[in-house]
């Protein structure tokens, strides 16, 4: 595709739907600019749940809520308080905080 001729993510999306690319229903052909977006947006997502969770730990930190010692620390390491019983904090567990807050 000519990225000359598309100057929008719309236009890009548009074209593929005219050229008949994509099933009704929502079933997209891989690979597609469609299919593409869909993952960086997944991706996106996916940070913006981790850094906002790390950002809410970093917060009752400050307003001493919960001690230096409590929650995670960067390392992934924490107290019991902070995670599972044997104080570790997993990727899974943020995010999972990430997307009940949500």
């Amino acid at each position: 595709l000519a990225p000359v001729r598309y100057r929008s993510m719309r236009e890009l999306l548009e074209a593929e739907v005219a050229a008949g690319m994509h099933q009704p229903g929502g079933v997209l052909v891989d690979p597609s600019a469609a299919v593409g977006l869909l993952w960086a947006r997944r991706g996106l997502t996916f940070w913006v749940h981790i850094f906002r969770e790390l950002s809410r730990i970093g917060r009752q930190r400050q307003s001493g809520r919960i001690s230096p010692a409590e929650g995670p620390t960067p390392s992934g390491r924490s107290t019991p308080r902070g995670g599972s019983p044997t104080g570790d904090v997993s990727l899974k567990e943020l995010v999972e905080r990430g997307y009940a807050a949500t």
